[in-house]
This record gives C-alpha cells, structure tokens and sequence, in this order.
C-alpha cells in the first residue's frame, strides 16, 4: 500500500503531500509509488567514507585545515584525525587552526549517526534531502538528480553556522529508480561476458577435439560419445 498525499489548499496554493519515506539510512520510497532514491552504489560498503573532502591554506603563519568526510550508507569509524571520537557515524567535521605554531582549533564534528536520519521532500524545487540531527547540529544532505554525469557523482558541504550544515550530493544515483536502472545493466553486461566466455571456451574446445580426430557431437566438449578408433577421455 502506497500513502497517498492530500491536494490541500494553502494561500490560494496547493500542496501534493508527497513525501519519501525511509526504508534504510540512504534510501527511500515516494509515497505515490514513482520509484525509490537508493544511495546504496555511491557506499563504500563499510571500508571508510565515500567521499572525503580536504582543503587547506596557509597565509603568513596561520594555518587552517577542514577535512569532511561521508558514507551514505554504512557507517565507519574515523581514521586518527585530531578529537573525532572512536565511534560508528555517517559524517564528521573535521576543523584545524594554527596560527604562528601554536594551536587555536582543533575540533571534529559529528554531522551524521544513525541515531536521527530522515528523508525530507521539498516540493518547490522537486528533490528530497537527507538530514541528520546531532544535538544541536542539522545537517541537510540535498539529492539533485542529474542523469548526465557518472553515477559516482559529486559530493559538496559546507558550515552555514555554529549549528548548521548543507551539502549535496549530485548523482544519477539521486533520482528516482536511477541506480536500480544500472545495477540491471551491469547484471545483463555480466551475464553476456559470461556467455561469451563459454561460447569461447566451447569453440577452442571443439577445435582441440577436431585435431584429435573427433567429427560432429564429438566435438563437443565434455562430450561422452564414442567413435571408432576415438575415445574421448574426461
């Protein structure tokens, strides 16, 4: 059963009451049934983030370096990096500042856990976003579709505020069924590099045969039939 949104009018406007609705921590469902947001091809599968984003600058002595880092779907723990905790999350914020040497900032933020995520809709502009709350700190992750570009995609954030965070993700992968439609392409490409590798294997194997003597089914590999004055051997 799909849940279907109500047509109510609001200043003279109307709103759908689309919504997506969470089926994992990186995929959801439109309610009217249209398809699915899946990020699951854009997850590391567990062996750190997906996407990590470093910028640095030194200017007379002082020193900043911001490191951000994010897996859609599984969570990791961070590598050695200043005070982020030893503990499974999404994303993280990672923030030094030196000036003349001496530390002023060293700090990491956790943008994202599995504790708080959610899927928002936004109507007005037709994309959904993902948004994580941890404490005071929201941050919205905003899918834009775009089947153009390699379904690897581009990955973007930055710091609003103290307590606010925005990013995007731009991938085929945003859209709806996007992903789905290249998992079924790479599952026909295999199965047809499969066929031609055995039809390749079939035919140096009928030839090998035919070398030997074999005529007609017996040229078959692994063929069990017999002729006279030839003996297959398995």
């Amino acid at each position: 059963m799909y849940e279907l949104g109500l047509c109510v009018k609001i200043n003279e406007g109307c709103t759908s009451g689309l919504k997506c609705n969470k089926k994992t921590a990186c995929s959801c469902e439109m309610s009217d049934g249209s398809g699915i947001i899946d990020l699951s091809s854009l997850d590391s599968g567990g062996s750190g983030p997906r996407f990590t984003i470093i910028s640095s600058s030194d200017v007379f002595g002082h020193y900043e370096l911001i490191e951000r880092a994010y897996n859609p779907c599984t969570t990791f723990v961070p590598k050695e990096s200043g005070q982020c905790p030893k503990k499974q999350m999404y994303l993280y914020s990672y923030n030094l500042v030196k000036d003349q040497g001496h530390v002023v900032t060293n700090s990491c933020s956790i943008l994202g856990t599995p504790d708080d995520v959610k899927f928002v809709y936004n109507e007005s502009d037709n994309h959904t976003t993902i948004q994580y709350k941890v404490g005071a700190i929201t941050t919205d992750i905003n899918l834009i579709c775009n089947k153009t570009i390699d379904y690897n995609g581009d990955f973007s954030i930055k710091r609003v505020n103290e307590t606010t965070y925005i990013g995007s993700i731009i991938s085929p992968c945003a859209c709806r069924n996007g992903c789905q439609q290249n998992i079924i392409y790479y599952v026909i490409f295999g199965i047809a590099i499969l066929i031609v590798v055995i039809l390749s294997f079939c035919a140096v194997g009928m030839v090998y045969k035919r070398c030997k003597g074999a005529r007609g089914w017996e040229m078959i590999p692994f063929c069990g039939c017999k002729k006279k004055g030839y003996t297959e051997i398995n």
